[in-house]
């Protein structure tokens, strides 16, 4: 390929080049030769499932013999449906938005090296004295076929026909901006449905940085730099208080998750926070939006006889169910502790419900009132939801908004605001389907209710009207950089629309005729097993949240968790450290292990508690004949990964140098139990033994 002259800016820091290089690396391969694997249910999770249930006797116990083939058929014609909608990618058919910027040709040159064709490539930019040096970079090289567009973002994201498979939004200011709209152009691509499934989102957000003294004339620079961090810190920390109580973690209280927010740097929470956003405009924020504000006749419609009677019965709903005076409801006791219960089982956790209101309640008034109005609250809310102001969403029902999903999982609520159509059509058959003849609907290994059977056609309606897009948490990229002074947050996010899940099942208004079928139904909970599976860790509030599925657990003892299964965020690496790896890295090839110790020492400075960094070091000091500092370095290793193989084997070695044979064979045991096929360690293994006899 074509070098090309580049003019001298930030974009051309080293660090920027490599993390540019990585995040488009990733997306490419996630969607080619990874594409098999970049979704939250993957094609072999069925069929693993259905094994379990045989392994496990469940399948012969619930099913007849032509009702277990029926459902095998079932599931191979689930494979060809999956395989149809995650179909098979080259490079060169993947389709990229990125903004252009003056220079356009420092993506474009990593997007061809990795096999996009230009023809594929849209590169937008508003700003006409910018366009036109861009478009003067790209004459001059010869790349002269990639397609420039004059606009607005949000305007080529709404008004363009067709998806992407590649959307790298390379911002560089905060997220949300008071003068950008960075948060309204990630929530556009999934508002307008611009991305592909899988589809990679890229995306570059910054922390405001913290600016050394300055001289009196720039004191106000000083001041607006200030502010913004506070603006930022508070959105941020505010926002993951809300944000943890939906995760995985066990202590989920308000006051834990201030303290533990409380420990952490202002770069971390934002980190985070960055990554949760994202990820939440996607799955809820989008498509609860898309379905409120909907026009025109839709299943929505019908359901529900109008948009405000909707609200207003949820606010009654909420009210009532959180009521502690019987006296003022004609309910009776019963009745009200009814609804109690179910509101507990609803929320699962009350503090989820106390987080979103005291965040939308900050968020609505920015900063407490002695204090500026934080703009970037502000900005919050006319991102996230565009144009609310002039839809019938007001500001105090955003927080029901949010809770739309878990509603939509709930038995009490579809009784209560589905009409009489609906019931009849679908919820009375299902009803019947779980209290009739064996095998209508099977507990399996779980415990199937009428109130399980309501909420997986719940979380079924939701999916089908609100088109969510849910994170490929096991393909999730996350670096961070240093430009000019500021914190630079990358993401690669890879988004599955998950269709094979909502799509495999008739559509709700013709759910009733498959409800009752046991191959349809224990295809649609198999695969609702992957994406709980998958998802737990990051919103298992928010997916099918009422419902127990086939194989949530292990059925057979001793069985091992599917591949992405219970995923959580990997750490975000700093791209400097990366680089700095990678030397040294190259210095143990060249057999120069002092310098390479030198430089792995840098590696922790930025990560100090990296584990595979200790095991490296430790090479180094074996090949130095410096057993003990291996053995210490193989300790740091195993303490911040107790599974490192790696660092047992070498701390084995060091033992072994040490004439310790006793722990060197206890250590290499351990190695082979979790890695059957080490060679290395069957032989070191013998050799440790044998000398441990002659010594004794």
């Amino acid at each position: 390929m074509a070098s090309f002259s580049q003019p001298s800016s930030q974009y051309n820091q080293e660090v920027k080049k490599e993390c540019r290089s990585r995040l488009i690396e990733h997306a490419v391969r996630c969607l080619t030769v990874e594409r098999d694997t970049s979704a939250c249910v993957q094609r072999d999770h069925v069929e693993r499932v259905w094994k379990q249930l045989h392994e496990s006797g469940e399948a012969q116990h619930y099913f007849s013999t032509g009702e277990r083939q029926e459902i095998e058929a079932e599931i191979k014609q689930w494979e060809l449906f999956h395989d149809s909608q995650v179909q098979t990618r080259k490079p060169s058919e993947l389709r990229v938005c990125y903004l252009g910027g003056d220079n356009p040709i420092n993506d474009l040159e990593v997007l061809i090296k990795n096999g996009v064709l230009c023809q594929n490539v849209w590169a937008i930019e508003k700003d006409s004295k910018t366009l036109q040096e861009a478009w003067q970079s790209i004459n001059q090289s010869s790349l002269r076929n990639v397609r420039l567009f004059k606009g607005d973002i949000l305007n080529f994201l709404k008004d363009f026909e067709g998806q992407f498979d590649i959307i790298y939004f390379d911002a560089c200011g905060t997220l949300p901006a008071a003068k950008q709209n960075t948060l309204k152009v990630v929530g556009y691509v999934f508002l307008y449905n611009k991305l592909t499934s899988p589809g990679a989102l890229i995306t570059n957000f910054s922390f405001p940085p913290k600016l050394p003294t300055q001289p009196e004339d720039a004191a106000n620079v000083q001041s607006e730099a200030d502010e913004e961090r506070n603006r930022i810190r508070f959105l941020s920390g505010e926002y993951l208080k809300y944000r943890m109580c939906n995760t995985i973690r066990g202590d989920n209280l308000p006051d834990y998750n201030a303290e533990y927010l409380s420990k952490r740097t202002d770069e971390e929470n934002y980190s985070d926070y960055v990554t949760y956003q994202v990820i939440d405009l996607a799955y809820l924020f989008i498509p609860t939006q898309r379905m409120l504000l909907s026009t025109g006749k839709s299943l929505w419609d019908q359901m529900f006889v109008s948009r405000g009677d909707f609200l207003k019965e949820l606010k009654t709903f909420f009210t009532e169910n959180q009521s502690t005076e019987a006296t003022e409801s004609k309910s009776s006791e019963d009745e009200l502790q009814l609804k109690r219960k179910n509101l507990k089982r609803l929320c699962k956790r009350q503090c989820k419900e106390d987080a979103i209101n005291s965040w939308l309640r900050r968020i609505g008034a920015g900063l407490e009132s002695d204090k500026p109005s934080n703009t970037l609250c502000k900005a919050w809310v006319n991102e996230i939801f565009p144009d609310w102001q002039t839809s019938p969403l007001k500001k105090e029902e955003i927080s029901l908004l949010l809770l739309t999903p878990l509603l939509f999982s709930s038995q009490s609520y579809i009784y209560s605001f589905s009409n009489n159509d609906f019931l009849t059509k679908c919820l009375g058959p299902l009803s019947q389907a779980c209290h009739g003849e064996r095998g209508k609907f099977p507990s399996c290994c779980d415990v199937a209710t009428s109130t399980h059977t309501t909420c997986m056609v719940g979380g079924l309606l939701f999916g089908q009207m609100a088109y969510p897009s849910f994170p490929v948490i096991d393909k999730l990229l996350r670096l961070n950089y240093t430009a000019k002074g500021r914190k630079m947050f990358s993401d690669v996010f890879i988004f599955d629309k998950c269709r094979y899940l909502y799509e495999q099942f008739p559509s709700v208004d013709c759910a009733c005729f498959a409800i009752d079928e046991p191959k349809q139904q224990m295809v649609f909970r198999m695969v609702v097993d992957g994406l709980r599976k998958h998802l737990r860790a990051i919103c298992e509030e928010d997916v099918f949240q009422c419902c127990n599925t086939a194989s949530i657990n292990h059925v057979v003892d001793g069985g091992v968790d599917f591949p992405n299964s219970w995923q959580v965020f990997p750490n975000r690496q700093p791209v400097e450290f990366l680089l700095l790896k990678e030397k040294a890295n190259g210095l143990v090839k060249a057999a120069k292990y002092t310098d390479a110790v030198e430089i792995y020492d840098e590696c922790l400075v930025l990560c100090p508690e990296n584990a595979v960094i200790f095991a490296n070091i430790a090479h180094c000091q074996l090949k130095l004949n410096l057993p003990a500092n291996a053995k210490d370095s193989c300790n740091e290793a195993l303490r911040l990964d107790p599974e490192n193989v790696k660092a047992r084997y070498r701390r084995a070695m060091a033992f072994k140098m040490m004439k310790d044979y006793s722990k060197a064979v206890e250590d290499l045991e351990k190695v082979l139990r979790n890695d059957k096929d080490n060679k290395d360690a069957e032989r070191l293994l013998s050799e440790c033994e044998n000398l441990r006899v002659y010594s004794s």
